[in-house]
């Protein structure tokens, strides 16, 4: 029994201009070389087509049911190639009417039943097989695994159902029930829109398989792409199809004024969406676009400003201001799906907040930024300009190295790094600097340590006689007694006259140190006053000898001791006050008057 199809297909077949079998079969062997020689193409199938239109004289019945099943599967193979499936199988069935012994047509046929899920073509199918034959079974097997999987209630076993039927629309849309139900009951926005695309993946796949069935997938696909994915784009793309089958239906003429009155400042949105997107994420992408203080402020302004609201007659009357308008719809999103907010809500605020924060707004800052994610590039810079504020520079970079890494290439985030990285770099510099300088203080005192522990040179305390405790009376006896005995002028023993002057002089030098209590602390520290190389800077410096007056004080005062061990006496050696003598100046005995020697004492006071 032949099906309606196939009756149509010959009755049709019957009416057209008949040539013969001989010039048929020409045109056929043609066709076939050039789909043999350049494959599938939209031309090799009209051709196909034009030669259904002229079916050969001198042919019985059967003799043109062969030989149209062979052109109606040849170009059933053509459409498969093309991705046309819907227009294959119904060729195929159409073949398989007229020939039910072309196993192609059978295998074919039944791979696209199951692939699409037309169970109900099945009946007919059956009617040209036996009930044993293994294609058929091997497809009854596989429809009965998936009503299995589909019967489960569970989203992964139905999504292997999917797998083995991925054009089966029932699946899919009990998958989007499932799917919308997981969405509920996250509130993670992240998450929230990986199921949404996947609602879109699933929509997508209907609405080709299906695209006059229902208008309303359009329609909620073109809603999820704009408030779920922000995607505007593809918002209008599946707009326009919905009107392109069905330019009727009224959902779509609305909100066709609103993509279409809105595209500009959706286009921007969907721009900023795709860049708060990348700076989130850790791959580097060479084609993100990035966005400057003046895009903020740009967006900000149409959203906000009422100078900038755009009217659609009989639709937003009621609103003052684009954000308000743009928020109401979003709003009827999220209430249909059940959800707080949504991906497009966050694009939204994350712009007006940074707005606000580049203006130092901040009670603008506050409103927007607390409907903006917690991780938001203006929540991150409002935390790092307030360490940066209060000179936590250590801490502010912390925060920046919590940052993914496309955050960090940011001209936001790089204009705070670099004023960060100054301050740390100044920073190490004023360290080193203290470092150098601690080093030098710790040099010195170390040599000074050294010095310390090194006796002086000269042993005053061995030159005058006396012990290290020996007090300053004792002290002044020494050197008064030193003095008397190795005076150049009464000195008698087997020195030479050099000899008697330089001993002298270290009696002086011993004396002036031992006798002064800051002099006599230092030299017992280690540091000779009258020996440079032990000097400690700062130290003691002057003429005379050994750089020292010879204790000229003490020789010209006149009158009372006064710290002069001899009282009240003056003494004068060739006509010359002995303590106002300076290096370089006549030796002892040089005057004029040799070995003259005058005393006297003063009168006392």
């Amino acid at each position: 029994m032949l099906s309606r199809l196939v009756v149509a297909v010959l009755a049709a077949s019957s009416a057209v201009s008949a040539i013969t079998a001989e010039e048929f079969n020409a045109q056929l062997a043609q066709v076939d070389q050039a789909f043999a020689s350049r494959g599938p193409s939209l031309e090799i199938l009209s051709q196909y087509d034009a030669l259904l239109r002229d079916t050969p004289e001198g042919l019985d019945e059967a003799g043109r049911m062969v030989l149209l099943a062979k052109v109606h599967y040849k170009k059933a193979i053509i459409s498969l190639s093309l991705g046309k499936e819907s227009q294959a199988m119904q060729d195929f069935e159409i073949s398989l009417g007229l020939n039910p012994s072309n196993e192609g047509v059978k295998k074919n046929l039944l791979g696209l039943i199951v692939k699409y899920g037309q169970r109900e073509k099945l009946e007919n199918i059956k009617r040209h097989m036996p009930e044993d034959d293994p294609l058929l079974k091997d497809t009854l097997e596989k429809i009965h695994i998936i009503d299995g999987l589909s019967r489960s209630g569970d989203k992964e076993k139905l999504s292997e159902a999917i797998q083995l039927a991925p054009f089966d629309t029932s699946l899919r849309e009990k998958r989007i029930a499932l799917t919308q139900e997981a969405i509920k009951s996250t509130s993670d926005s992240n998450e929230q829109a990986a199921l949404f695309a996947n609602i879109a993946d699933d929509l997508d796949i209907i609405t080709k398989v299906n695209p006059t069935t229902n208008s309303e997938n359009w329609n909620r696909l073109s809603d999820i792409y704009l408030f779920a994915l922000g995607e505007y784009t593809n918002s209008l793309t599946a707009n326009k199809k919905c009107l392109h089958y069905n330019m009727d239906f009224e959902t779509c003429k609305k909100n066709s004024k609103f993509l279409n009155k809105y595209s500009t400042i959706l286009t921007h949105l969907a721009t900023h969406h795709r860049y708060f997107q990348h700076i989130q994420s850790e791959q580097q992408d060479n084609e993100a676009h990035q966005l400057e203080e003046m895009d903020f402020k740009d967006l900000s302004t149409r959203l906000t400003d009422k100078g900038h609201f755009l009217k659609i007659r009989r639709e937003n009357e009621k609103f003052d201001t684009n954000l308000a308008y743009i928020i109401s719809k979003s709003d009827s999103f999220n209430k249909q799906y059940s959800i707080k907010g949504n991906k497009f809500e966050d694009t939204i605020f994350e712009t007006l907040a940074m707005d606000s924060l580049l203006r130092h707004d901040s009670k603008s800052f506050k409103k927007y930024a607390t409907r903006s994610p917690k991780d938001s590039l203006a929540r991150r810079l409002n935390v790092i300009d307030g360490l940066i504020h209060e000179k936590s520079f250590e801490q502010a970079q912390q925060e920046i190295n919590g940052c993914p890494t496309n955050m960090k290439e940011s001209t936001f985030l790089k204009s705070r790094i670099e004023k960060i990285q100054a301050h740390i770099s100044q920073k190490q510099q004023q360290q080193r600097r203290q470092q150098y300088h601690q080093q030098q203080q710790y040099q010195r005192q170390q040599h000074q340590q050294q010095r310390s522990q090194s006796p002086p040179k000269n042993d005053y305390y061995k030159i005058l006689g006396v012990p290290r405790n020996a007090d300053d009376g004792a002290i002044k006896k020494a050197y008064r007694e030193m003095t008397k005995q190795f005076h150049p002028d009464k000195y008698k023993g087997d020195m030479t006259q050099e000899e008697v002057e330089a001993k002298m002089t270290e009696i002086n030098h011993a004396y002036e140190v031992l006798s002064d209590e800051q002099k006599r602390k230092d030299y017992d520290a280690g540091h000779d006053p009258n020996d440079p190389e032990s000097q400690k800077p700062g130290g003691h410096g002057g003429a005379g000898f050994g750089g020292h007056p010879f204790h000229g004080a003490q020789f010209r005062q006149s009158g009372g001791s006064g710290g002069n061990p001899f009282g009240g006496f003056n003494f004068n050696f060739g006509g010359q006050q002995f303590g106002g003598m300076r290096s370089g100046g006549p030796r002892f005995g040089s005057s004029s008057k040799k070995g003259s020697f005058s005393f006297k004492k003063n009168k006392a006071h």
